[in-house]
């Protein structure tokens, strides 16, 4: 059996995820409001996002989850069922072989280049997205980008706000460029989880 090769359809299994909504007409306690965690399945949740379409604002999504929670898995996951399905093209970064040294589309460029997997950026392109025919870009591993240290949730955060920008460029008009980031990050981390799901499976499904 463990000589067997399997892919990850074979094993997958459906993950469950969480996130934190404010409680409609609570008053503030101290400057903070009362907030409920709601508990869902992760595939169904996000092909809503997908599906609906983004709202203004929301173009970014969030999955933060510890160490083999399934973060990182469920993104290669979606990624592969969106391209074999044909229901939303989609570019697959994993961050810790990803630099930003002048804009975040001159890095994904220098990325997709450098790695063989196009002879020119897509994002090149006149056109490279639609309102009818939109693109996801998938950054897996936000903890990876930059080393441990002072400046690791600064730089989180540069990368976050160099993707709003580019995101809002893009998406002038109409919603064309969507984003899913995957990490486990402190600054990503929610700063008081769900209680109702294990440790160990917590995984945190957000706006950001």
């Amino acid at each position: 059996m463990f000589e067997e090769t399997f892919s990850l359809r074979q094993v997958y299994v459906p993950l469950r995820a969480y996130t934190l909504e404010q409680v409609e007409g609570d008053e503030p306690s101290q400057g903070r409001r009362k907030r409920r965690c709601r508990i869902f399945m992760l595939e169904d949740e996000s092909n809503g996002w997908l599906k609906q379409g983004p709202k203004a604002g929301d173009a970014i999504r969030l999955l933060t989850g510890g160490p083999g929670s399934g973060n990182s898995t469920f993104a290669k996951w979606l990624a592969a069922e969106l391209s074999e399905k044909h229901r939303m093209r989609v570019l697959f970064i994993p961050l810790q072989r990803f630099r930003i040294q002048a804009s975040l589309k001159d890095a994904i460029a220098t990325y997709l280049t450098e790695t063989k997997r196009f002879q020119q950026s897509p994002l090149a392109q006149d056109g490279f997205a639609s309102a009818a025919d939109p693109l996801l870009l998938i950054f897996d591993g936000l903890d990876e980008l930059t080393k441990p240290g002072d400046l690791a949730d600064e730089q989180t955060k540069m990368f976050i706000e160099e993707l709003r920008h580019h995101l809002g460029l893009w998406n002038e008009g109409g919603v064309k460029v969507l984003a899913l980031i995957t990490g486990r990050t402190v600054y990503a981390q929610a700063k008081r989880p769900c209680s109702a799901l294990p440790t160990a499976r917590r995984l945190r499904y957000c706006r950001i």
